[in-house]
């Protein structure tokens, strides 16, 4: 036998070494190769544990009132059956004059009352929470409730507090096991596309915010309006969510299991904050300039700065980003007009504004050229990115269209427009394209063809002539992009 490197001999040393210091009467059985160790050794092991446990309760009888007088202790759990911890609580505990009371195998108790909840839920009515809980709403800001010290935005001109704790659920409060809790949540905005309802949790009874210390991030829930739908977790866990969109009387249900450790609470929270960022989006507006276009182009300069105002409405502290790409015919001297990214709407539109409606000597137009200048912009991977594209004309080449065209076999430097507009799909950047005219129409259908996965397709606004409709097209537009990209 060896340990510690060392033979039986020295085991025996430090054995008597060991017992002449102590007290005990530690052996070794070299039969057995195992050390015999005295009842009162093993238990010395244990006392600090005992003594905590006690030290704990009349820590409790001495600050709690409630309990000065006890009639009845009782002992559960399996490590209860330890007669010796047992002996020591009757000891330590004498002074209250309480019968104790000890069930007979009270592990398997536990094991039993366990298997029962889970046979028939309903053997326990109501429970006491552990935890409050909360969901995070945009709290109108009012004389009664000011939000002093926090930090304050306006929604419609109106001001209102971010991160408010909307509890459902105090600590220590009874709750049936299918009570139901209501709360009703009306959107920020009218053309709202969904609600996300996320749910925190804390072992504090008053919640106020939930970026306060001791505040943990649990789930969410998000719902579609008016089109709610979504899978429903069948689960019994800790909280069911039902959320009901009032006007369609239709409903979503989730479930949620809370039994969360906090490395994953706080891995949950990192990837919400992430995607409740305030959106950053590149907006590319692509935009025939020949002569036709001269009443687009207008509308665009004078409603290109109401744009940020609109979308800041649905979507607070939106930082947009917007460029103008003109085009005309491969033969006009001023074949491009380029206003790079920009947050200053005004300068786009004073840019816009430059932009002469002239040029265009066939029916095509240089759609392909446009398309490479898109390319070369300056694109960003951290933003919703999309290029809306207004045009009423086709590009090059006799298979895109039935027209008459100078440049039948296309781009005459080789260019091909379905390459670049699959250079746009590899930035994630969407298109769409406000038509104008049918002789589009046989353009777009090859461009799908090159563009289009079932994630995203090429999104077409048959607008006609009707120019009033383009601020509409693009405040869609931005939306849709940025619930995709959130997504």
């Amino acid at each position: 036998m060896a340990l510690f490197h060392e033979d039986e001999k020295w085991l025996n040393k430090k054995i008597q070494e060991f017992n002449s210091k102590s007290g005990f009467s530690l052996r070794y059985s070299s039969a057995r190769e195992k050390l015999i160790f005295p009842q009162d050794l093993f238990i010395s092991f244990f006392k600090p544990l005992f003594q905590s446990i006690t030290d704990s309760i009349k820590s409790e009888i001495k600050s709690n009132s409630d309990i000065k007088k006890l009639d009845y202790i009782f002992l559960i759990g399996g490590f209860n059956e330890n007669k010796d911890l047992q002996e020591h609580i009757k000891s330590e505990l004498e002074f209250t004059g309480a019968k104790f009371i000890i069930p007979n195998k009270a592990g398997l108790s536990v094991v039993m009352g366990a298997t029962r909840f889970g046979l028939n839920p309903n053997t326990i009515s109501t429970r006491k929470q552990t935890k409050s809980y909360a969901t995070e709403i945009t709290e109108v800001v009012t004389p009664s409730k000011p939000h002093t010290g926090k930090s304050i935005i306006k929604i419609r001109d109106i001001p209102h507090c971010q991160n408010v704790c909307d509890v459902f659920v105090h600590a220590n409060q009874m709750v049936g096991c299918d009570e139901v809790f209501t709360r009703s949540y009306v959107p920020t905005s009218q053309d709202q596309k969904a609600i996300e309802i996320s749910i925190f949790s804390s072992y504090m009874q008053t919640m106020s915010y939930t970026t306060d210390p001791g505040v943990q991030f649990i789930g969410e829930l998000y719902v579609n309006i008016p089109n709610v739908g979504a899978p429903v977790n069948e689960n019994r866990i800790d909280i069911e969510v039902c959320a009901l969109h009032v006007k369609s009387g239709k409903e979503i249900r989730h479930s949620y299991d809370f039994a969360l450790d906090e490395a994953e609470s706080l891995r949950r929270n990192r990837l919400r904050q992430e995607k409740n960022k305030p959106p950053m989006v590149q907006l590319c507006l692509m935009m025939d300039c020949t002569g036709s276009m001269g009443s687009w182009i207008k509308e665009s300069k004078e409603k290109i700065i109401s744009l940020t105002g609109l979308l800041a409405s649905s979507y607070v502290g939106l930082e947009l980003n917007a460029s103008f790409i003109g085009y005309r015919d491969i033969t006009d001297s001023n074949r491009f007009e380029v206003v790079p990214f920009t947050t200053d709407m005004g300068y786009l539109a004073s840019k816009i504004n430059e932009a002469v409606p002239t040029g265009g000597g066939d029916t095509p137009e240089d759609i392909t050229g446009a398309f490479l200048q898109v390319n070369n912009l300056s694109w960003k991977p951290t933003h919703t990115k999309l290029v809306v594209h207004v045009g009423d004309a086709p590009c090059h080449g006799k298979k895109y269209h039935n027209c008459v065209d100078s440049y039948p076999d296309g781009d005459p430097s080789g260019l091909v427009p379905e390459k670049l507009l699959q250079k746009l799909s590899s930035k994630s950047i969407d298109y769409y394209f406000i038509k104008i005219t049918s002789q589009t129409d046989k353009m777009i259908e090859i461009f799908r063809k090159s563009y289009d996965s079932p994630q995203k397709k090429i999104v077409v606004h048959d607008l006609g002539s009707d120019v009033s409709k383009l601020l509409p097209s693009l405040v869609n537009f931005v939306q849709t992009s940025i619930t995709r990209f959130t997504n």
